[in-house]
This record gives C-alpha cells, structure tokens and sequence, in this order.
C-alpha cells in the first residue's frame, strides 16, 4: 500500500505542474486537513476541506508565473509520505526567478489524501513520519 501512496502523491505534483485540477481534487477527500508551517511565501496555519485547500494553493501560487513543482524525494511511512520538493517560479510583482524547496508529508487513507502537512525544514517533516536524515 505505501508505495501505492507514492504513486497517488506524485499524480498529485503532476496534475498541479499540468493545471489539471480536477484530477488532483480527486485524489483529495473533500474534508482535508492542511497544517502549514510559516516557510517563504506560505503563512502558518491550518485549513479544512477543499475550500481551505484552494485558499492555501491561491494565496501561494498566485504570487509566481510559469510555476512548476519537482518532486526531488519520496519515502512511504505506513500511510503517510514524506516528500521533498523543489517549486520554481517567477515573481508575478517582480519578475524575478524563484527556487525554493518544500518538504510535505501527505497522509492516505483508503487511496485518498485525508491530511496535508507544510514543514518549514525537511528535518521537521521526516521527524513527523518517525524517520531521521
């Protein structure tokens, strides 16, 4: 099952990266819980249900042009999966060429992401999982 897990979180990169929203909705329950750690652009919190959802990836993505996230890592943890990622973009105010990387970890039930959690350090996020660098 966890390496069906994987799969189902890179689906999710890949619908976001190809703008194909309603696919990656399909892999996210309806009442998703999201925790986001303060990191660059994203503001700490905590959001519930799709709505929330699109809320956190509005205020986040409308900031960058020509946006694209790169899975770098992935590791299974019983129904979870740590991710690491590399998003790169372009500064919609600015213009200026954005890197910056983001660590994830994602948790499935019955082949659906019940819960999202933003970590402000990879270090942070494989300790959520109960793995260590």
């Amino acid at each position: 099952m966890s390496e069906e897990n994987v799969e189902i979180v890179r689906g999710l990169y890949e619908a976001w990266n190809r703008g194909d929203y309603a696919a990656a909705l399909a892999l996210i329950d309806p009442e998703v819980d999201i925790e986001s750690a303060r990191h660059g652009s994203l503001a700490k919190g905590t959001y519930r249900g799709h709505p929330g959802l699109y809320q956190l990836l509005e205020d986040f993505w409308n900031q960058f042009d020509d946006r694209r996230s790169t899975v770098e890592e992935t590791t299974p943890a019983g129904d979870e999966v740590f991710v690491s990622v590399l998003f790169r973009g372009r500064g919609r105010g600015s213009g200026i060429d954005v890197e910056m990387r983001h660590w994830h970890v994602w948790t499935l039930h019955d082949g659906r992401i019940v819960r999202w959690r933003l970590f402000s350090t990879r270090r942070e996020a494989l300790e959520a999982v109960g793995l260590q660098e």
